[in-house]
């Protein structure tokens, strides 16, 4: 069944998730993937794609360089450091992605937390997270949890882009047929799909989820924000 949730309040470099136990359990920047690098050359069947997004933003970096070096502008320094900055963050998931030492769901919650509330505070928006206090024993493969990852990031891209949030909640919630992923915001909310960048990322989130037969449902109101409801069910060769 359900596992008793704790709650974590993103702001600070070390986080702390505290369940109904009193148990206290840091996040710190990184995540889970951050000492496995000598694991990346395994199999993975999105690593082409990864690659192929860093390859690209190496790319840019380069260019970015030469016409830094030639014309001494600012702004190009400025979007080169960025660009470099996501390059990074690009490689950490690649060896996350392909790491088999975290096939698991408290890995994929781990580090979904992890980013979101980096990602949202970097955005000038208050994380707060909602997870199980103690995370079931499950394997998830990397298949699975890439994607929902990816779902999860999609998602945070969105409310920055389009939502003008100022808090997001991200609630983990697990039962005995599956996962649930419920992403809240306090945004502008609309009363029909709107035909820009959320169009394109809700079905982005779709296609990904029903990959793994997952599904994705939207509530939102004018005014009062939206609610992304993510439900995958446990692969049966993932059942332990």
């Amino acid at each position: 069944g359900a596992a008793p949730r704790g709650i974590v309040v993103g702001g600070s470099d070390a986080l702390e998730r505290r369940g109904a136990g009193g148990r206290a359990v840091q996040y710190r920047p990184g995540g889970p993937g951050r000492s496995s690098a000598s694991r990346a050359a395994s199999a993975h069947p999105h690593r082409q794609g990864l690659h192929d997004d860093l390859g690209a933003s190496l790319t840019l970096i380069a260019v970015l360089g030469d016409l830094a070096q030639n014309e001494k502008t600012g702004e190009r320094i400025e979007r080169m450091s960025g660009t470099a900055r996501q390059a990074v963050k690009s490689l950490d998931e690649i060896v996350w992605a392909v790491n088999p030492g975290n096939d698991t769901l408290s890995h994929l919650i781990d580090y979904s937390g992890q980013y979101a509330t980096d990602y949202l505070r970097a955005g000038g928006v208050r994380c707060l997270l909602d997870v199980p206090d103690q995370i079931m024993a499950r394997e998830l493969s990397a298949s699975v949890r890439y994607n929902l990852f990816l779902v999860v990031k999609e998602a945070l891209q969105n409310i920055i882009k389009h939502a003008g949030a100022t808090e997001v909640w991200l609630r983990f919630a697990t039962s005995d047929s599956g996962l649930t992923v419920t992403i809240e915001d306090n945004g502008r909310g609309f009363a029909s799909t709107p035909a820009n960048g959320w169009a394109d990322g809700l079905r982005n989130m779709s296609g990904r989820l029903n990959e793994n037969g997952g599904a994705c449902t939207v509530h939102s109101v004018v005014g009062s924000g939206t609610v992304i409801q993510i439900k995958l069910p446990w692969p049966p060769t993932d059942l332990k």
